[in-house]
């Protein structure tokens, strides 16, 4: 997506706690937040990225970002390339129940409904929508999650969404 690396790298810079809440993303999430390394080596974490995806994009780095998927973290390589799965799993985001991941956060991270943005495309985001200040539905799928969000964006450009944000979350 357009400015996805200008959003994040910027909400970074002025201190911004990001968070990647998805039902459906998986890989991608991971990608994206290891590409935002911390100066923090790998490490098992609530909120975290796999191992294989911080080895394989931020040199066994952690991620600045917080990430919650459906899926599996992967586990060790095989010969033949595939790989084990580990007998434990990523936080299950429920469709409907992303509203649940954003309070979580909220209370585990220290920041208050009135600091909170929330951007979604889908009715499943509605959830997030009601537990932030700022609800972005940006790019939507249909007009369900329309009704629930302060400002629709129907262009493809996220520095629209970071102009919004901080203009909005101070």
């Amino acid at each position: 997506m357009k400015n996805y690396s200008k959003l994040i790298a910027t909400l970074i810079d002025k201190n911004f706690a990001i968070a990647i809440v998805s039902g459906g993303l998986q890989q991608t999430a991971r990608d994206i937040a290891a590409e935002f390394p911390s100066d923090k080596k790998w490490r098992k974490r609530w909120g975290g990225i796999d191992r294989n995806t911080s080895e394989r994009i931020s040199s066994g780095f952690d991620t600045k970002l917080h990430v919650f998927t459906n899926g599996w973290l992967v586990g060790k390589q095989l010969p033949d390339g595939d790989s084990e799965l580990d007998d434990f799993g990523r936080y299950q985001v429920q469709m409907n129940g992303k509203g649940a991941v954003v309070k979580m956060l909220q209370r585990r991270l220290g920041i208050s409904k009135d600091r909170t943005a929330s951007v979604g495309d889908s009715a499943g985001d509605i959830g997030m929508f009601a537990e932030s200040k700022l609800a972005i539905c940006f790019n939507p799928w249909d007009d369900r999650p329309k009704e629930h969000a302060d400002v629709v964006v129907d262009e493809k450009d996220l520095s629209i969404v970071l102009d919004l944000i901080l203009n909005t979350i101070n």
